[in-house]
């Protein structure tokens, strides 16, 4: 435990263990530590020592800091400090500035919760215990002090009245000054300088007598003329009394070889320095005056007054030397200004040296008077009275002046005060088993006086100091039979528990909460537990509020956890709360409560006692317990659920408390519902689900996504399989998104016609799930309805990535989807492989439109498609170009069959008939031929063998130079008009135009063949008025099936000028098929009938 000390007995303690000395003054030590480096406003405000540098630079110390001695004996000082510093701690004491720098450190950040002041504290931070202050003797405190009471006292009012008297500044430790308290009170309030009233000068004097007094100014003159900033405001004071008394002077070895020694009386004291040889004055002066009270040092004398007082100053001859470079001087002064102001009436001055004479009689404006000592000191000779001298006792007493007046009362012979006094004054400096003996036999003496209640006084201040001497009971218990209501039941009871007699303590001691703190220490007594087993419950109900925690160990005991626990914690007294209990008892409760019959009745006591330990240790509450015990664990729950539920302890706490526990945590710490997802998916997982729906007002999709982000998936795809049928096309996109494996999404997708979106979310870089992407897929091409409707998008979604080599494995499986990307992507190895397979699965009009897209050339296009059907695409065989000369074949004449196979030449393009002139190998006549029944030579099987080509070859050489001949005429003869030119014949004309010049073989022309088939196209007929244009994709926005395929563009794009470029294009056909097709049932008829076009519709029309 810490005991207080004094600077002065570190040096006594430092005296005694080393003959050198501290190398500085003692007592300017003790001014400077005190009162600079631990008690200067510099020290206040920081709320600790200053540090060397500090105090080396301040400006209150009173040794110069610019000289060199004056540094040197700083840093020497600062030195004695830190030995001071360490001997504190190493003997655990403390002083008075440590006690005011703690509670500076301790007050500053308090706030007053007075609503009315509370800006102003908090601006402050300083709580206000006092409304006003006054400080008397100011001169004799510490700038930090003054400092802390400021700020506590009269602040918010500024009710401060200062009194002191730097002339008196005496008391070690201080370097008091009136500008330094200035200082002071602006750094409490700086906005009060112009507020602060000017220092008043007491100047009139009613104590002391008008020599007295001039003597006491003079002593402050000589200061002030020495030390002019260490005595401020000083003006000579004015004794408003004069009683002709002079002050007398004499020499100290006469007054002490008196044969008549003075009697001094209760009214007249001897004062000495303490700067001199106080030990060996104090023997000398109480041998000479017989032990008299009143022998005392100046600083002991402080704030006492006498009628007549002796001053012994025994000091050496060099300290009557004033210096102003010396500190001691200064403190002489001081002290000898205290002991002259004691004397209300007169002062005898004991001279010892001539140098204290001359500085005596060298005072000026003094009645000063050198005298006999026999004539000086008769006047005290007086005689006094007992009770003179038991009054003055009492006085002292009254003033807390212990020593002084058990002298007093040793004076007048009553021993029974006399040992109170000493015992008051043993308990302040000496052991306390010296006081409790002093105390003992006082109140026997009182005792045997027959003075009860003195007596019971005393006892009282024995019983304060255990343990008791049964000895004494007999004194106890006949005053208590004299007098039983001079206790108050306080004291009664403190008396019978110090003295062990449980018999006179009753139930209602218990209840009574005045008298708790003295149960309070027994609480583990077994007296004191076998009398609350005695009580009633509703006694223990009352005994709660007073001793809660003894009653919570009866609750323990038997098993009572609950309520034991809630005792422990009781918040009407913080300080008697006992936390290792009720962490206890909260963890027996936990372990008594892993499997209640009754949810309801656990969630009901853990939520009670949670909530007592935040009521009690505040929301933190958690901190202050084992870390890993159940209580710990369950309070962590009820400050921070999710917290606990991310920690490793998060199945514990579901397995320790329980779902209904975890829920009430929640509630009580206003966490939103739906976090109980995170202590268990699936045991909260009807209460998340209905928070989510709350909380997102039935938007389920931003309920699915909450899933997603705390990475519980499966609850996720729980969710949005359950509401599957409520998404929108939008929202099952958000859960490919998020790679959820929902049942039911592709067949929702598929009803909400956006199969192929979920193809391109599938297969987007954020997501990429080719498995899906396959699945999805498959579902989007499971029937050529389907296919036709979503070929177009999803091979826009498969191309992002055709260069993917995972894709790439994907097109040497047998899915339709690997079938349809190898069509898409491959389709010249697709016709040769999958030819059949494409066209069960997808159609005739996916498979030219595939081939179209994959493929540029005309020609390429044709023979692609021709390797997948040679029967469905013969009539998109692309137009052949003939030129004047070319070998030809005649096929398809159907008037005059005999020529079909016939080779022969181009002779010219006949213009208004539409026809071409060839002339047939081996007749004599040349006959006109549409352009869609030859073919060169080459392009089919020819009939013709060489043997005929080489007879006929003169014939056509001739008839071909005459026809050429010819055409050079006519196009010399013609126009540039492009009408003169052949036109384009139609691919899909399926119709045979035959006209022949004189013979009965000629082919029809185009207007017969007009009239023998009504149901043709106009397109089929050529008009020679035209232009011979381009093969483009037919419109797709034509509302005839047939016109929905696109057909293959030509060769040739552009027009040309040349002869050579004016004859006309056509396309070569193979004959229409008939009926319907076979394979995947109606659908691939369908698609082939739509592929074929009109063409199918003409070739039935034939069959007709």
């Amino acid at each position: 435990m810490s005991e207080s000390c004094s600077f002065i007995e570190y040096i006594n303690d430092v005296r005694k263990k080393s003959h050198v000395g501290l190398g500085v003054d003692a007592k300017e030590a003790e001014n400077e530590i005190c009162g600079v480096i631990l008690g200067s406003l510099d020290s206040a405000k920081s709320g600790k020592a200053l540090t060397r540098e500090e105090y080396i630079q301040s400006v209150r110390s009173y040794i110069q800091k610019d000289t060199v001695t004056g540094g040197r004996k700083r840093h020497d000082i600062y030195s004695v400090y830190e030995g001071y510093k360490n001997w504190k701690q190493e003997h655990n004491r403390f002083d008075l500035n440590d006690i005011v720098l703690k509670l500076i450190n301790a007050l500053k950040d308090i706030r007053l919760q007075n609503n009315d002041d509370r800006d102003n504290t908090h601006k402050r931070g300083w709580i206000q215990l006092f409304n006003a202050m006054y400080l008397d003797e100011v001169q004799d405190f510490s700038y930090a002090s003054i400092y802390l009471i400021c700020n506590i006292a009269g602040c918010q009012t500024l009710h401060w009245v200062f009194a002191g008297d730097t002339a008196q500044m005496i008391s070690p430790g201080c370097s008091f000054t009136f500008s330094g308290l200035k200082e002071v009170l602006l750094a409490v309030q700086p906005d009060i300088e112009r507020k602060i009233k000017h220092v008043n000068k007491l100047a009139k004097n009613y104590r002391v007598t008008k020599d007295v007094l001039a003597l006491s100014n003079s002593v402050l003159h000589v200061a002030k003329k020495y030390f002019r900033n260490d005595i401020q405001y000083l003006r000579p004071e004015i004794a408003m009394k004069d009683v002709g008394t002079r002050v007398r002077i004499c020499q100290w070895k006469e007054a002490l070889n008196l044969e008549k020694r003075p009697r001094f009386g209760p009214n007249q004291a001897l004062i000495y320095s303490s700067t001199s040889n106080s030990d060996g004055v104090a023997l000398d002066m109480n041998d000479w005056l017989n032990e008299h009270p009143f022998i005392m040092t100046s600083l002991d004398a402080k704030g006492l007054e006498f009628d007549d007082c002796v001053v012994a100053f025994d000091e050496e001859q060099k300290a009557w030397n004033i210096n102003s470079d010396r500190a001691a001087s200064l403190r002489l002064l001081r002290e000898l200004y205290v002991a002259i102001t004691r004397a209300k009436r007169r002062v005898v001055v004991l001279i010892n040296s001539p140098k204290m004479r001359d500085f005596f009689m060298s005072l000026p404006n003094c009645n000063i008077e050198e005298s006999d000592a026999k004539v000086a000191l008769l006047e005290f000779d007086s005689t006094t009275t007992r009770d003179e001298w038991l009054k003055r006792g009492k006085q002292l007493f009254d003033d807390e002046q212990y020593k002084m007046a058990a002298s007093c009362f040793k004076a007048a012979e009553h021993f029974g005060y006399f040992e109170w006094a000493q015992g008051k004054y043993e308990m302040l400096q000496g052991p306390k088993e010296l006081a409790k003996e002093s105390f003992r036999r006082s109140a026997r003496r009182f005792f045997e006086d027959s003075d009860y209640k003195h007596t019971l006084d005393l006892l009282s201040l024995v019983i304060e100091n255990p343990p008791w001497n049964s000895s004494d009971d007999d004194m106890y218990d006949v005053c208590r039979q004299q007098i039983p209501s001079y206790f108050t039941p306080e004291k009664s009871v403190g008396f019978a528990l110090n003295r062990n007699k449980w018999a006179e303590i009753n139930t209602h001691d218990l209840k009574n909460a005045s008298l708790a703190h003295l149960f309070r220490p027994l609480r583990t007594n077994p007296e004191l537990r076998q009398l609350i087993t005695t009580c009633s419950q509703s006694d223990l109900l009352d005994i709660e509020y007073s001793l809660p925690l003894s009653i919570g160990d009866y609750y323990i005991d038997r098993n009572d956890y609950l309520n034991a626990a809630r005792l422990y914690l009781q918040q009407s007294d913080y300080s008697e709360q006992d936390p290792n209990m009720a962490e206890k008892a909260t963890n027996l409760l936990i372990q008594s409560m892993i499997t209640p019959s009754n949810s309801k009745i656990k969630s009901s006591s853990l939520d009670t006692i949670a909530k007592c330990w935040k009521q009690s240790r505040g929301t933190q509450a958690s901190r202050i317990l084992a870390v890993d015990s159940d209580a710990a664990l369950l309070l962590q729950l009820y400050e921070n659920p999710i917290q606990v539920a991310k920690s490793r302890r998060s199945s514990d706490a579901l397995k320790k408390f329980g779902r209904d526990v975890i829920t009430s945590a929640f509630a009580v710490s206003n966490e939103l519902e739906e976090e109980l997802h995170r202590f268990s998916s699936d045991q909260f997982e009807a209460q998340v689900d209905r928070a989510l729906s709350k909380k997102f007002k039935g938007n389920l999709i931003e309920a699915v996504q909450w899933y997603l982000h705390r990475n519980d998936k499966a609850h996720a795809e729980q969710l949005a399989g359950k509401n599957i049928k409520y998404w929108s096309k939008h929202d099952l996109l958000e859960i490919v998104r998020h790679k959820l494996n929902v049942t039911g999404l592709i067949q929702e997708a598929d009803n909400k016609h956006c199969l192929t979106d979920l193809v391109k979310v599938c297969l987007s870089s954020e997501v990429f799930n080719l498995k899906r992407a396959l699945e999805i897929s498959e579902r989007a091409l499971s029937s050529i309805t389907k296919a036709e409707a979503n070929y177009k998008d999803l091979i826009e979604a498969w191309d992002k990535h055709k260069n993917d080599s995972r894709v790439n494995k994907l097109l040497v499986q047998e899915q339709a989807t690997s079938v349809f990307l190898n069509l898409f992507w491959k389709p010249k190895i697709s016709s040769n492989r999958l030819s059949g397979r494409c066209i069960e699965l997808f159609g005739l009009q996916i498979v030219e439109f595939a081939v179209s897209r994959a493929i540029d050339n005309p020609t390429e296009q044709f023979d692609t498609l021709f390797n997948f059907d040679k029967e469905a695409f013969e009539h998109l065989r692309p137009l052949v170009k003939f030129k004047n000369g070319d070998r030809v074949t005649v096929h398809g004449l159907q008037k005059a069959p005999t020529l079909n196979g016939k080779s022969g030449t181009i002779l010219r393009w006949v213009q208004d008939k539409g026809r071409y002139e060839v002339r047939i190998d081996r007749r004599k006549k040349s006959i006109l031929i549409s352009p869609s029944n030859i073919k060169i030579n080459g392009g089919f099987n020819q009939d013709t063998d060489d043997s005929e080509d080489e007879n006929v070859a003169f014939h056509n050489d001739q008839t071909r130079a005459q026809s050429i001949q010819n055409s050079r005429v006519m196009n010399t003869n013609s126009s540039d008009d492009d009408s003169d030119q052949p036109p384009a014949l139609n691919a899909r004309d399926q119709s045979t135009s035959e006209s022949s010049s004189g013979s009965d073989d000629s082919i029809p022309s185009l207007q017969e063949r007009g009239k023998r088939s009504n149901s043709s196209d106009s397109s089929d007929d050529i008009s020679s008025s035209s232009s011979v244009p381009n093969l483009t994709r037919k419109d797709n926005s034509s509302s005839d099936e047939e016109d929905n395929i696109p057909a293959l563009i030509g060769p040739n794009n552009q027009s040309s000028s040349s002869s050579d470029e004016s004859v006309p294009r056509r396309m070569i056909r193979g004959p229409r098929p008939t009926g319907n097709s076979a394979g995947r049932g109606d659908e691939r008829a369908r698609g082939r009938g739509a592929a074929r076009g009109r063409g199918g519709a003409k070739g039935k029309q034939r069959q007709k």
